[in-house]
């Protein structure tokens, strides 16, 4: 319904970590990329954290999408960027993104959230998962508790970093039907 159950600090702006994502896959969706188009990673991807998927891979522009939210993959995030206009011009049209739906307070400064000045509002980070739940294709991936994801040399499973997803808690009336989590130590454990 949409109703306020709850709220701390709603318009507080802190470290966004890896919820930063939600709006790095708006704005590549608004591009209205080819999804099947090949989408080489490199070492220019490399991201802090664990690696989802090698950079000497290349996947479809959707498995990259899959990546990015399913197994929130900071190289993936960087991969998008870089290929979309470059990394300063993808950052530049996300912070236009926001603002365009309405996060009044939140700046970004990278696409994969690994930066901690990426800062927003609990309030905006609400904004972005409701609009971000209307690109089916984000509905979709942020509903998965796991993914298969096709590289050149071979598919390589990609687990939710949301461990409710794929819970017994997920059920009945209750039930999750798409998140996002992010991680940062400035950050602490994110979840929209």
């Amino acid at each position: 319904s949409g109703e306020l159950l709850y709220e701390k600090d709603p318009d507080e702006p802190l470290p966004l970590a890896s919820l930063t994502k939600l709006v790095a896959a708006m704005t590549y969706l608004d591009t209205k990329p080819d999804l099947d188009k090949p989408i080489a990673f490199n070492t220019a991807d490399n991201g802090i954290g664990r690696e989802i998927v090698p950079l000497d891979e290349t996947f479809t522009g959707n498995d990259v999408l899959q990546a990015l939210l399913v197994g929130s993959a900071n190289e993936a995030a960087n991969a998008l960027a870089r290929t979309q206009g470059g990394k300063q011009a993808f950052v530049e049209a996300m912070n236009k993104k926001a603002k365009a739906i309405g996060m009044e307070r939140t700046v970004f400064v990278d696409a994969s959230g690994e930066d901690p000045r990426n800062r927003g509002t609990a309030r905006d980070v609400a904004t972005a998962l409701k609009a971000a739940m209307a690109y089916p294709e984000i509905a979709s991936a942020a509903s998965k508790p796991q993914v298969s994801v096709k590289g050149i040399k071979k598919a390589y499973l990609v687990k939710s970093t949301n461990l409710l997803i794929a819970s017994d808690l997920n059920r009945g009336e209750y039930k999750v039907v798409a998140a996002k989590t992010g991680t940062l130590p400035e950050a602490g454990y994110c979840f929209a």
